[in-house]
Order: structure tokens, then sequence, then C-alpha cells
């Protein structure tokens, strides 16, 4: 095992610890008893409560592979690396004060180790920005869809 690769372990079980100690953290200043019972209330349909979580991941996860270029030099990465990345992002950034922003440098952080070039991550966060805002802009300005676009539910 290389130095890198040494590194990289103890980091993740670094993180991995603070993620298990915050998470005891919260049940703890909840109440392990209220936790639980709430999980009796929902009983075996709890898993099902994450189902949404996780199609709207995945789809996020689709565009990201979607927005990386097929020009880069890197290996291509797989569907479920793509989501974890997403995932540790997002749960850095809803953890922590940073403004939505916190996140953002561990997917990137685990992007590149995947073998990611950072030619290629600039080019899908420049895609996935730009459509963001133009999408949003043109919400803001009440932009109808064109004619051949049929709306949800028809």
């Amino acid at each position: 095992m290389t130095a890198v690769q040494k590194r990289r372990l103890g980091f993740q079980l670094a993180a991995a610890l603070v993620g298990l100690g915050v998470l005891g953290l919260l049940v703890w200043n909840v109440g392990v008893a209220e936790v639980a019972g709430h999980l009796r209330q929902i009983g075996w349909r709890a898993p099902l409560l994450l189902l949404p979580y996780v199609a709207v991941a995945l789809c996020d996860a689709q565009g990201w592979a979607c927005a990386i270029p097929r020009t880069t030099h890197a290996r291509p990465a797989p569907l479920w690396r793509l989501s974890l990345a997403r995932l540790a992002g997002e749960a850095i950034n809803n953890l922590t004060p940073t403004a939505n922003l916190g996140g953002e440098p561990i997917k990137v952080y685990l992007l590149r180790a995947h073998g990611l070039d950072d030619r290629a991550i600039h080019d899908a966060v420049q895609v996935i920005g730009y459509f963001n805002y133009i999408t949003r802009l043109a919400d803001a300005l009440g932009v109808e869809p064109e004619d051949f676009i049929q709306p949800w539910g028809q």
C-alpha cells in the first residue's frame, strides 16, 4: 500500500468515525427511546421513506454522468460512485453551516480519487451550472415551454 493510499484510507476511516459520532450525538440528543418509538411506529415501511430520495440521487448522478465529457482520458465513473460522491457532498452541505458550498470540495475530491482529471470535472461543472442558471432564469422570467412540449400528466 502506497503512502497516498494509506493517507486516503486514513481520511476515509476518520470521516466514517466522525459521521458515526455525529449520528450518535444526534440520537443521544433526541433520545434513544424517542427515536426507537418513531421507528416502531413507522415499522417495516421505514426503508420505503428513502426511495424517493434514492431515485432523485440516481437521476442526479446520471445527469453528472451525461455532463462529464467522453473525450477525457479518465476512465468512466460508474453510476454508484457518482451517487456516493453526490450523497457525501450533500451530507456535508446539509450538516454544516457553509451555505451549501462545503460539500462541493468533497465531491471534487471523490471524483478525483476515482481518476477524473480536473478538466473533466471543470467541464461537467460548467455544463451543470449553466443548465441550472438558464433553467432558473427562464422560470423567473415566466418563459413558457415550446408548443411541442407536453405538460406533465397529459
